[in-house]
Order: structure tokens, then C-alpha cells, then sequence
């Protein structure tokens, strides 16, 4: 008859002080990773944002505009409030961006602060599909 060993209480420990090594060598690179898809994702979101605006303008036939503060960004028709998003990556410096009854919108950019470095999202007529 075989008796059946299992771990001694000193091999737990070494194994959960290697995962807990492990852990700490990959846990910080791991939040890096998914604060930058973070990112990436509001920044699309923006763009996204611009151009349903560009086409919701031009398809109601009313004037539009999107403003930029902190870390909101809200759409405006005309004088009434539309709609508010909030970012947690993106900290707006002040902007407005305006849309004529046609859906045209100047070519412009807005900037955002990521950990303290100032970027900008440039909203180019071709590239982003926005109508100028």
C-alpha cells in the first residue's frame, strides 16, 4: 500500500511567495497595458463622437456643438443639453467645437492632458470622415 504525500507546509510557502513575486514583477506593466488601451479607447470615442455630431447636425438640420472641459464632454443642441460623457484617461483643456445645419465643421483639434503631457486629437476632414 503507497501512502499518499502532500506538500509540507515550507513548499506552500515557497510557492505562494514565488506567485506572489511574480505577481508583483507583472502586476504594475499589466495596469500600464490597460491604462493605454484605456486610452486608446476614449480617444476613439471622441472622434467618435465628433462625427456622429457632423452627421446628426447635417441629418436634423440643426446646429450643433460639443464642448470640451476637464474631463466631460458634452453635446449641445443649440441651447439645450444633450448629452454628457465623462473620461477617466482624458483631461480636456477648453474647447468648443461647432457644427453648421450642414454638418460642416472647421478643420480644428482639441487638447487633453495624459499625466501631465499635452496632446491633441486633430479632427481632419478626410481622415476622420467629418464633414468640412
Amino acid at each position: 500500500m503507497h501512502k499518499a504525500r502532500g506538500l509540507t507546509l515550507i513548499e506552500l510557502l515557497i510557492v505562494m511567495a514565488i506567485i506572489s513575486a511574480l505577481t508583483m514583477l507583472v502586476g504594475p506593466k499589466g495596469v500600464s497595458v490597460l491604462n493605454s488601451f484605456e486610452r486608446f479607447a476614449e480617444k476613439n470615442k471622441v472622434r467618435q463622437q465628433v462625427q456622429n455630431t457632423s452627421f446628426r447636425a447635417m441629418n436634423k438640420q440643426q446646429a450643433y456643438s460639443l464642448h470640451f472641459q476637464g474631463t466631460v464632454m458634452e453635446v449641445w443642441s443649440g441651447a439645450a443639453l444633450e448629452q454628457s460623457i465623462d473620461f477617466k484617461q482624458l483631461t480636456f483643456e477648453d474647447a468648443e467645437l461647432h457644427f453648421s445645419t450642414t454638418g460642416l465643421l472647421q478643420e480644428q483639434s482639441v487638447a487633453y492632458f495624459i499625466d501631465g503631457a499635452k496632446q491633441f486629437i486633430v479632427f481632419d476632414c478626410e481622415l476622420n470622415y467629418v464633414l468640412c
